[in-house]
């Protein structure tokens, strides 16, 4: 292979790993401060299992990153803080009502 072909090869997959962590970035904000239809597209993308270009998985193994753990994390943040109880809090404690 040619010295120019490796070169242009490397800065296509550049280019594609930077077009996956934008996308991953805007899923993450419309999860975060999204409303309505922006936030259910963007929560159902994250928990869709497909493996095509561009899919959550695609873009999680571009970057390096295991799309299970991105995905527990993304979700966790998009439901109420009430569903995790804290652990480390003592229940049955009411000394701060």
């Amino acid at each position: 292979m040619l010295q120019t072909q490796v070169h242009d090869e490397s800065e296509n997959i550049r280019g594609v790993n930077r077009l996956a962590g934008a996308v991953l970035v805007q899923a993450i904000e419309d999860i975060r401060s999204g409303s309505g239809r922006k936030r259910e597209d963007a929560i159902r993308w994250v928990t869709d299992p497909s493996e095509e270009q561009f899919s959550f998985v695609f873009c999680c193994r571009m970057l390096n990153r295991n799309p299970d753990e991105v995905r527990r994390m993304l979700v966790r943040q998009a439901l109420p803080a009430w569903l995790f109880p804290d652990p480390n809090r003592e229940t049955g404690n009411h000394a701060d009502l």
